[in-house]
């Protein structure tokens, strides 16, 4: 029993160690200056509003999905 809870523990401190390194890393390189601008850069004055204009392969697209009002 000791040594599931020491493998969970080992594994617990491993993951969070990771998620910390993983934001410690995104920060130094600069991906957390400007959240803004990589939200807006998925989408263009092309996409069309209320109209869906992306679908999985192979899957027709659909009509009309619902009116977004911006």
């Amino acid at each position: 029993m000791t040594l599931y809870l020491i493998i969970i523990l080992v594994f617990t401190i491993l993951l969070g160690g990771s998620g910390v390194w993983a934001l410690y890393w995104a920060v130094k390189n600069g991906q957390m200056t400007s959240l803004e601008n990589g939200a807006k850069s998925i989408f263009n004055d092309d996409e069309p509003l209320g109209q869906m204009s992306d679908c999985f392969p192979g899957e027709p697209k659909r009509k009309n999905v619902g009116i977004i009002k911006g």
